[in-house]
């Protein structure tokens, strides 16, 4: 409660008590006006007979009867003002509401030419070779058990996102890129001491590994058929220095290729087909699309300040002027990189010694999935990141 108020109250209780109660006495003991007593006598009916009120009480009273009036009216017109301004502001919004005419488009289903082509590039598994993490960093880690685990997981992802594809386009076939340098193999003295097989031990658990992810994208029935591109690293050559002309028959790689064809084959299995490479490139026509693929190790590249785009831009610059490619599709960087005319794939090992020394940007071990669109061309890209 306000000191005013209750100085008002006990005034108030005293004229009750006592109506002839001397109003100058009050307002000096209280230090109100005499207008105030005279105002508060009122209120309770404490006004004394006529002929015992003098008119100065009466003036009084009714002065302070006209200060209160006066100032409720004051209060009234403050709350009247700030409702006009309100009033006036939502005025204002009903007439700016009023020219803004929202144009409601009726949403039709697509009928167009939906066939899309989803595409797995597979790269740089390089599963013999071991990544000790206190040699990197901390960054990564890698041995075959690691590998093994990245492969499970890319299949989820190549699975999860083809079928999330199919929603909005109509999916038959899929296209898988498989671009070499999935082993290491031995082609320098410290691959021989580090890595953790053999070249035909490797060349074995990397067939089970392709022929795994193949059979498990079939099993899946996200696709009804899938066109294996084949293309050779530089890796896995049986020679010290990579061949021009037999590099691809030279190869382990080479060798796996034709033998997973032959798996299949002998399976009876009709919903896949093999494109055995006989040379670096090796085309796929997709959706009348040319595509070039190939590894990407036929490119030179020590670490410029512009980045691997300007070596890679001069050598499609000149390779089109032989044959012209809608996009190229290679590995050996092991950096996942996207752009209009070339895409460059990521790596299942991830970030490792080599990386460090070409300067290449640190990137997580991942593999590339996109989809080409009959009409619009190349439009979702997906990364399948596959390392912790």
């Amino acid at each position: 409660m306000s000191v005013e108020k209750k100085v008002k109250e006990e005034i108030a209780k005293k004229l009750k008590l006592n109506p002839t109660y001397n109003r100058t006495e009050l307002a000096r003991q209280h230090n109100v006006s005499r207008g105030t007593v005279y105002f508060i006598a009122q209120k309770v009916d404490a006004i004394l007979a006529p002929g015992k009120v003098s008119a100065e009480s009466k003036l009084l009273a009714q002065k302070a009867s006209a200060d209160e009036s006066k100032h409720l009216y004051k209060a009234a017109m403050k709350e009247l003002e700030a409702t006009q301004k309100e009033l006036s502001v939502f005025r204002d919004f009903e007439q700016v509401r009023s020219l803004i005419v929202p144009q409601m488009q009726q949403v039709t289903p697509y009928t167009g030419d939906k066939q899309a082509v989803p595409m797995l590039t597979l790269s740089d598994f390089h599963a013999d070779e071991v990544v000790e993490a206190d040699t990197i960093c901390g960054l990564n880690e890698y041995n075959l058990d690691i590998a093994r685990q990245r492969v499970a997981t890319l299949c989820k992802g190549a699975v999860g996102i083809t079928k999330m594809l199919k929603r909005e386009s109509d999916i038959d076939t899929m296209v898988v890129n498989l671009l070499g340098d999935f082993m290491s193999g031995w082609i320098h003295e410290e691959l021989q001491a580090t890595n953790c097989m053999t070249p035909p031990e490797a060349l074995l658990e990397v067939l089970n590994m392709l022929t795994g992810i193949l059979q498990n994208i079939l099993d899946s029935g996200v696709v009804k058929k899938i066109r294996v591109v084949c293309c050779v690293g530089n890796h896995a050559r049986i020679t010290k220095r990579t061949f021009f002309k037999l590099r691809v028959k030279t190869s382990y790689e080479w060798m796996m290729y034709n033998l997973m064809m032959q798996h299949f084959a002998a399976k009876g299995e009709k919903r896949i087909s093999f494109q055995i490479p006989s040379g670096y490139f090796n085309w796929v026509k997709v959706l009348d699309r040319d595509i070039r693929c190939h590894h990407g190790d036929n490119m030179r590249y020590n670490g410029g300040v512009g980045g691997i785009h300007i070596p890679v831009k001069k050598a499609i610059a000149q390779w089109n002027k032989a044959r012209k490619a809608w996009l190229d599709v290679f590995g050996h960087w092991h950096t996942l990189i996207w752009t209009e005319d070339y895409v460059i794939n990521g790596s299942l090992i991830g970030y490792n010694a080599f990386g460090e020394m070409l300067k290449v940007d640190y990137a997580k071990a991942a593999q590339s999935l996109c989809l080409i669109h009959g009409r619009y061309g190349k439009t979702a890209q997906y990364p399948i990141v596959v390392q912790d």
